[in-house]
């Protein structure tokens, strides 16, 4: 089981960073060019500034001029219509040029205008003002900066995620393979916590301990139905006893009611035996056990004096198991056909086989088990409505049938029979020589 979700979020959040991260890079690659390119112009200013003040005083030194005719001499030949310059000496103009706004007039720039100013000898000011041309392509320069950033960041968060994803799913993934391993809380194998990240050991650590409380309240509550059916059966042998004498030497009615008793022991001494058989671990398996023909346990089960079932089954159908326990599971099941089967209706067993596996499916005619129903009849104690006013009973036939099916590597089911029938059905792995 692989957790692609988990790695799927982690790639999504990482490449979302990244997204982010491209989108921030390319916002402030576009700002920062923008105010270098700010910068540049008023550097450019600036060194027009100082052409002006150092071409200024060598056309006065050279030529004889007046300042004014100088001025407008100079100003005309390296400054562009677009630049605004004054040449001043306090408050009097002496040369100027272009169509800007004045500079030093008190009153501000308009917005996108820069502004310098340059002392020259004989208390000259040059003050220069300039709108830099926008001629900086900030939209093509940040898609370009996004274009840039987002193509390795992209390749590199995708790497990353994918990494990351499975390596954070790899620990989730091997604590699921291990549970899906578990049939019984022993059967855990858990990890040295040191070997795991922080939150991984945590959750190691959580299902241990809960498997480890599961473990032992299973063995405390298997031992308790141990015990009570090795102590229950000594004194029912009594009971038992005491009445087959007491009923040998009465008559009449009271030897009817000794009769009874002796029926009714009986019924708690086979529940005490299925609660024994039932405390038995079914994952722990025989581990060997006897070749059992399945066919002559169903021919034996389905003769004597009570209900007739009919049989349909090969000569041999081998089995390896406990043939005492298989028993019980055949009994169970024909008389759990027996008790149900309305008059009249013959219950019927059919033994089949295949190279894999030995399938006895008991029909229980005139009787319909819903959905729901066919799900629960496995529970131990459960009896639906229709069963508890059909006959009497503990409900754990099929419980035990069940339990005894797996504990052979087996299993028993609820067939679809339909409205016409019930049919349950033993599967058991097929013995074969050699095997």
């Amino acid at each position: 089981m692989r957790f692609e979700s988990l790695a799927r979020r982690t790639v999504a959040a990482t490449l979302l960073t990244a997204a982010v991260s491209s989108l921030v890079l390319a916002a402030a690659s576009a700002l920062a060019l923008r105010l270098l390119w700010r910068e540049y112009g008023r550097l450019e200013l600036e060194r027009t500034a100082e052409t002006v003040a150092r071409t200024f005083q060598a056309e006065l030194a050279e030529h004889e001029h007046s300042l004014a005719g100088a001025g407008e001499e100079i100003l005309g030949q390296i400054l562009t219509p677009a630049d605004r310059a004054v040449i001043r000496r306090g408050t009097v103009v002496i040369a100027q040029s272009g169509n800007g706004p004045v500079p030093g007039s008190g009153t501000g720039l308009p917005a996108g205008w820069i502004e310098t100013r340059r002392e020259m000898p004989g208390g000259l000011v040059l003050e220069l003002v300039r709108k830099p041309e926008d001629d900086l392509p900030l939209q093509r320069l940040f898609w370009a900066a996004l274009l840039v950033a987002a193509i390795p960041s992209s390749l590199v968060a995708l790497f990353v995620g994918r990494w990351a994803g499975r390596a954070a799913a790899r620990p989730i993934e091997d604590l699921v393979v291990r549970l899906g391993a578990v049939h019984h809380p022993r059967d855990y194998i858990s990890v040295p916590p040191e070997t795991l990240p922080a939150d991984a050991a945590v959750l190691e650590g959580a299902f241990s301990g809960v498997l480890g409380r599961l473990g032992a309240a299973l063995e405390r509550e298997a031992e308790f139905a141990r015990n009570a059916a090795h102590e229950l059966r000594t004194p029912l042998t009594r009971i038992r006893l005491l009445a087959e004498r007491a009923a040998a030497g009465a008559s009449g009615e009271c030897r009817s009611e000794l009769e009874g008793l002796t029926t009714e022991v009986d019924r708690l001494a086979r529940l005490a035996d299925a609660l024994l058989v039932l405390a038995r671990d079914e994952t722990g398996g025989l581990g060997g056990g006897e070749t059992v023909n399945l066919a002559d346990l169903v021919r034996a089960s389905a003769e004597g004096d009570r209900r007739p079932v009919a049989v349909t089954a090969p000569d041999e159908a081998l089995v390896r198991g406990d043939e005492d326990l298989l028993r019980l599971a055949v009994e169970n099941l024909l008389d759990n056909a027996r008790k149900y089967a309305p008059a009249g209706l013959t219950p019927k067993a059919v033994l089949s086989l295949d190279a894999e596996r030995v399938i006895l499916a008991v029909e229980t005619p005139g009787i319909a088990l819903g959905a729901e129903e066919r799900s629960r009849v496995f529970e131990r104690f459960y009896r639906g409505p229709a069963a508890r006013e059909v006959a009497p009973g503990h409900g754990l036939g099929l419980a035990l049938a069940r339990h005894v099916a797996r504990f052979h590597g087996g299993d028993v089911v609820a067939a679809g029979g339909g409205e016409a029938k019930a049919v349950f059905e033993l599967h058991l792995p097929a013995w074969r020589s050699g095997t």
